[in-house]
């Protein structure tokens, strides 16, 4: 009995530079042509396109990749979901990154949840922030998935997904 496992390979933008432009796009393009790559994870907002939609649809057609996922991370500078009076901000900023994803055709977004470690309240406050943001991903039938990092990022991440 023979079987079969296919993964797709893929790229990862963060791995070339952070802001995605035309110049970084045409790098990726060569790479998934150059090795097969079919799957392909861009970073959100970290996006430096006149036109984001169409610029990441066609580079997801010249480039071959079948299967693209938007990562949206809570770092420096990005509003903190464990913040009270961040929270909505925080939503907002994932509902966007949703958005984005379904405009272009993406089916995941992928990131870390930033929580500090060892902070009162931080599953609950993790779990209660994912439930409403579950809500927007499933409306646009996107899959939520969080990311694990290293522990010494001084974050908690959870390998699950959502």
């Amino acid at each position: 009995m023979s079987s079969s496992l296919q993964l797709p390979f893929g790229v990862m933008s963060l791995v070339d530079g952070f802001w995605v432009n035309a110049k970084l796009l045409r790098r990726l393009r060569t790479l998934c042509v150059t090795h097969g790559a079919t799957a392909c994870e861009v970073p959100y907002p970290g996006l430096r396109l006149q036109d984001p939609i169409e610029s990441i649809c066609t580079f997801c057609v010249q480039a071959g990749i079948l299967n693209l996922s938007i990562c949206h991370f809570f770092g420096d500078g990005m509003p903190n979901p464990q913040v009270a009076g961040e929270q909505e901000a925080a939503l907002s900023s994932l509902r966007k990154a949703i958005d984005f994803a379904s405009a272009v055709g993406a089916t995941k977004v992928v990131g870390p949840l930033g929580i500090s470690i060892g902070q009162p309240g931080t599953l609950e406050g993790a779990t209660a922030f994912l439930k409403r943001a579950v809500t927007f991903a499933e409306q646009a039938s996107i899959t939520l998935c969080l990311e694990y990092l290293r522990p010494e990022e001084d974050k908690v991440f959870l390998a699950a997904v959502v």
